[in-house]
């Protein structure tokens, strides 16, 4: 799977708009990133990360996410992925 950057960083927020931290009190962010494969359609999709500051990536950049987690959930009828990931790094 190839991940490209797809848009700056910015905080995760709750229904208030209040910045949110992971279990262990760090700031926690989304980078929206397009994973691509040879035999399937590209998909959008948020990234979370926990980091005492936004991660430094550029839009348009292939990445690697380090400690890349997907997590299926459902919650009142509805369902989806979430995906999580230790930090960011430069592919190749």
């Amino acid at each position: 799977v190839t991940t490209i950057v797809a848009g700056e960083p910015y905080p995760q927020t709750d229904p208030s708009g209040n910045h949110v931290s992971s279990r262990d009190g760090v700031p926690q962010w989304i980078v929206p990133v397009l994973l691509t494969s040879p035999n399937s359609r590209p998909e959008m999709v948020r990234v979370k990360v926990a980091a005492d500051a936004p991660p430094v990536v550029k839009p348009g950049v292939m990445v690697q996410c380090v400690g890349f987690v997907a997590t299926t959930w459902e919650m009142n009828g509805r369902h989806g992925v979430s995906y999580r990931a230790e930090s960011f790094k430069g592919a190749g």
